[in-house]
């Protein structure tokens, strides 16, 4: 089951903490440093520290949460096929993601 918790506003207000520079793509952690792709936070306890790739069969409540809340978040975190329109960095294209979600129930936000 997953944590009541875990909705848009808990993710918009867990990754908007997350610096740019700690922020990568392709991968889910960079050996001997503290970035990490949105899965890799998503997986980490942010006060531990930096774990190795996480075992994807054994996925968190929060990573799942997060999938659900906007789906494919490697490929928005990676700016992989239209999701690189949502913006420059990893960490500015996952919140746009949520806080579109949030506002407009949609990922890619307003529809013309």
């Amino acid at each position: 089951m997953a944590h009541k918790g875990y909705t848009t506003n808990y993710f918009i207000n867990f990754f908007k903490n997350i610096p740019d520079h700690r922020w990568i793509t392709h991968r889910y952690h960079r050996t001997g440093t503290v970035q990490k792709c949105a899965l890799g936070h998503a997986y980490s306890d942010l006060r531990a520290s930096p774990d190795t790739t996480p075992n994807t069969n054994r996925m968190t409540a929060r990573v799942r949460a997060l999938d659900r809340v906007i789906g494919s978040p490697a490929n928005i975190n990676d700016g992989q096929y239209d999701f690189k329109k949502l913006g420059k960095t990893p960490r500015g294209r996952i919140l746009r993601a949520l806080r579109n979600k949030k506002r407009y129930g949609n990922i890619f936000g307003k529809k013309s």
